[in-house]
């Protein structure tokens, strides 16, 4: 029987970058953080191949970003920016699931 994070392993000693989902102090799974070392491959622990975003999405990104700062910095109080940043993570999460 294969170790549960089998498939990972093989791509990591091909040479893609990993992440493991962390944990805050609750036990609420928060962000992927990528490993900076060789991963432990923990069975009670997730981990994923780092997603790859396009130099085109990831411009993208950032000019509305800095769209969004700006408007937070002259005193946009609705939920807009936070509605933008909360999209764009669920897109990045969904792009992430098809890879």
């Amino acid at each position: 029987m294969n170790h549960k994070h089998h498939d990972l392993i093989i791509a990591w000693a091909k040479g893609a970058k990993i992440q493991y989902l962390g944990i805050d102090i609750e036990g609420n799974k928060t962000l992927w953080l990528d490993c900076e070392t060789t991963p432990n491959w923990y069975t009670r622990k997730e981990y994923r191949i780092k997603p790859k975003i396009s130099d085109k999405e990831r411009g993208d990104l950032m000019q509305q970003w800095d769209y969004w700062r700006k408007e937070i910095a002259d005193g946009d109080t609705s939920s807009a920016p936070r509605d933008w940043f909360e999209g764009t993570i669920d897109y990045l999460l969904e792009k992430t699931s098809e890879e």
